[in-house]
């Protein structure tokens, strides 16, 4: 599975400069291990935390345009691998949390709990892909093949299969033991089935209410959409990898001729 190789791998230059609340951060100057954990990293941190704890709605008091400089900086002085680990860490840490601080609520307050989760994990990933755009082209998709907003979205599926309440408070729903706000209902069965289309096979009765074209024949196809899927992002990775050769190759010319010129004007005449 994806997020298994993922946990086995965390075992294991902008020529101007930028400012963040008083904080210089001189592109020319290497980032080593105890700046990037004791300057940049704690600010990428905080603002990711802020990010998945907002209340869905609110706005957020961060300024995504500084934190994407930090980011960029950071990924641009091979930190890309660590901070990808470390993002993953606090979502999951996050989630987690959640998911058990709502599991005690009864059926009905416990389903409104997870609309707002949804809700609020969506909104976190777009804030979080904003910042970490960089690393998600450069390190996620070339690395895996795939991008943040996929691997978020397996992250909180792998999560909300192992819980389990979920469905089993959609089984009581279809059972007729429980009844809900079918606003309620469909707001969680909708938000479910954009993070991952395969929550449907768990109750097809119920999603089928709410979710167009969701059927026995619809839900047979559905494994050969992730295929599809990678191929996609593995031709874009190839393509990406390609134009970054080339870039390079460019790069090295134009250092070559730069050498030559010093050279003549160096020259004595």
């Amino acid at each position: 599975m994806f997020l298994s190789m993922v946990k086995s791998e965390m075992n294991g230059c902008i020529s101007t400069s930028t400012s963040m609340q008083g904080v210089r951060i001189p592109s020319y100057i290497a980032i080593d291990e105890e700046s990037f954990n004791r300057e940049y990293w704690p600010k990428l941190e905080s603002a990711i935390k802020v990010i998945l704890n907002k209340h869905p709605g609110q706005p957020f008091d961060l300024s995504f345009e500084d934190l994407y400089r930090i980011a960029y900086k950071c990924g641009s002085q091979n930190y890309l691998e660590t901070m990808f680990h470390r993002l993953l860490e606090i979502v999951a840490s996050h989630m987690s949390s959640v998911l058990s601080h709502i599991e005690e609520l009864s059926p009905p307050k416990y389903l409104q709990a997870v609309d707002i989760f949804l809700a609020q994990f969506c909104q976190a990933v777009y804030g979080l892909t904003s910042i970490f755009s960089f690393m998600d082209r450069s390190y996620v998709v070339v690395r895996f093949g795939r991008n943040m907003v996929s691997v978020l979205n397996d992250q909180l599926t792998e999560m909300i299969l192992a819980n389990g309440k979920v469905f089993d408070t959609f089984q009581q729903i279809s059972d007729g033991n429980l009844e809900m706000d079918p606003q309620i209902v469909m707001s969680v069965v909708k938000g479910l089935y954009a993070i991952n289309h395969d929550f449907a096979k768990m109750n097809m009765t119920l999603f089928s209410r709410f979710v167009p074209n969701v059927s026995p024949t619809y839900l047979e196809n559905l494994p050969s959409i992730p295929e599809e899927y990678c191929n996609f992002q593995k031709e874009t990775s190839q393509n990406y990898d390609h134009e970054r050769i080339i870039n390079k190759r460019k790069v090295d010319e134009i250092s070559e001729d730069l050498d030559e010129c010093r050279k003549r004007i160096a020259k004595p005449v």
